[in-house]
């Protein structure tokens, strides 16, 4: 039986709406604290611990694991919600690590009941032993971190914790056990044949490909992809453009041969009931992944542009066009990247529906800024803010999109003026906008312009980033902590 493909001209009902995830921070959601965790004995045999300060400053214009140590402490509460406290309680270990507090880490990691927040401690106390040059314990905390992941848990409990089960196997690999990590995402990635697959449990096993790759298994990574793959035609499962392009966008990194012959044999058969956004995701996301690979894909690049034209579906196929953009300046072609760049805001500013307009701006935004365009960027964002108000859910969706221009702004150095954006919002929107921001910030190295947002977060989210913000501080210099 000929295995059944979702035309996405018939899977539009709700336009970009569906596309609405692809701009929420995966950091918000990022723990999953499922179960109790029975008591568990202590890591032995920490490396000595650095004598502690005098004093422990607030931080100021020199942001340091000392002083973010001190922020996190001050955010503590005795009388915290509970599931806040865990979060904020692992937030302070791990600052308390990357400041060399040792033994003030292991204390707080006592405090810790989730076995999802004791298991990434543990990783964050291997990669510590790892710098410190012992392999030999890190390995030990690391089995010990999966055994809490994975002894008798349930698959739900198992599927909650993959971002924790992925940080274990990427830290087996810097321990040099690679083996050990890739089996821990083989299981992970096993939930395709177990459970039926979704949306999201295809994003999460091409992630997981991914990971397979980064730590030297392209080969299972590629088989991993190409199994599912087979599962979404076997199950006829409905996929919209976008992750068409994700499939083929990782596949064709991994294998661009496979991927290059699946991709002709799927653009035959949609190609039959005429163009569409599915066929220019194909195409787009080949090409990607094509050019990251190093191989040719100016035939594909080509294909791509053409079946932009031709997709009815214009909403849909608008969204994606600053990904081909992306590829086409990655094969050399600057110039008419930024053309097609700039046809794309012409067009998308033509649409009649707010609903599908405002998520193509805010990619387009994203697209001139990769572009070097700071410019047109930040015009587009402007244009995103101009939009009249909307009533009902529309209003609600044209919100969160709004939501996302200060952390724009931000990646293109204008700091102030995304601040006061992000503190004219309200409510969630409010919280949501700031730590967006702060984590472009963060993510650039400018750590004290992410405080100024951080500190005007109510939730445990701020803290969570601060010890993130400690981490690359710990691991980006010789000395963990400011003399």
């Amino acid at each position: 039986m000929t295995p059944e493909i979702h035309n996405p001209r018939h899977s539009w009902s709700q336009g970009s709406i569906r596309f609405m995830p692809r701009y929420l921070l995966l950091f918000i959601t990022a723990f999953f604290f499922v179960g109790q965790a029975s008591a568990q004995p202590s890591p032995s045999s920490p490396p000595a611990e650095k004598p502690a300060s005098a004093e422990m400053p607030r931080c100021g214009d020199a942001i340091t694991t000392t002083c973010l140590v001190e922020e996190i402490q001050s955010f503590l509460a005795s009388d915290m919600d509970p599931f806040k406290r865990e979060r904020a309680t692992l937030a302070l270990a791990q600052a308390q690590l990357a400041d060399g507090r040792v033994e003030q880490a292991l204390t707080s990691y006592e405090e810790l009941e989730a076995k999802t927040a004791r298991a990434e401690f543990l990783v964050s106390y291997a990669k510590r032993l790892i710098a410190d040059g012992d392999n030999g314990g890190a390995l030990e905390r690391l089995r010990e971190a999966n055994s809490l992941l994975t002894d008798g848990e349930s698959d739900l409990d198992r599927l909650n914790a993959t971002r924790q089960s992925q940080l274990i196997a990427e830290t087996f690999a810097q321990a040099g056990a690679a083996e050990e990590g890739r089996a821990i995402l083989d299981d992970i990635a096993s939930y395709r044949n177990r459970i039926p697959l979704n949306p999201m449990l295809l994003s999460l096993v091409l992630q997981v490909s991914e990971g397979q790759a980064d730590i030297g298994f392209r080969d299972q990574a590629a088989t991993i992809v190409e199994e599912t793959y087979k599962l979404v035609l076997d199950q006829g499962m409905e996929v919209m453009p976008e992750l068409v392009l994700q499939i083929f966008e990782t596949w064709a990194s991994l294998d661009a041969t496979a991927a290059t012959e699946a991709a002709e044999e799927l653009a035959a058969l949609i190609g039959e009931d005429g163009p569409s956004a599915f066929e220019f995701a194909l195409w787009t996301g080949l090409s990607s992944g094509l050019v990251a690979s190093g191989d040719d894909n100016a035939i594909f690049l080509r294909r791509a542009q053409a079946s932009l034209t031709d997709a009815p579906e214009r909403g849909a196929a608008l969204l994606l066009a600053p990904k081909l953009s992306a590829a086409m300046k990655q094969a050399g072609e600057s110039e008419q990247a930024r053309v097609l760049l700039d046809q794309t805001h012409t067009e998308a500013m033509a649409l009649a529906s707010a609903i599908e307009k405002a998520p193509v701006l805010l990619a387009l935004a994203e697209g001139f800024t990769g572009a070097d365009a700071p410019e047109q960027a930040g015009e587009i964002l402007e244009e995103l803010l101009a939009m009249p108000e909307e009533a009902g859910a529309e209003g609600m969706m044209l919100r969160h999109f709004a939501s996302v221009v200060p952390a724009q702004l931000a990646l293109l150095g204008k700091v102030d003026e995304a601040y006061e954006l992000a503190m004219k919002a309200d409510g969630g929107s409010r919280e949501m906008s700031l730590v967006m921001a702060a984590d472009k910030l963060a993510t650039k190295g400018e750590y004290r312009d992410a405080m100024r947002f951080l500190r005007e977060v109510e939730g445990e989210i701020a803290v969570m980033m601060m010890a993130g913000i400690a981490d690359r501080l710990a691991h980006t210099s010789d000395q963990r902590k400011a003399p």
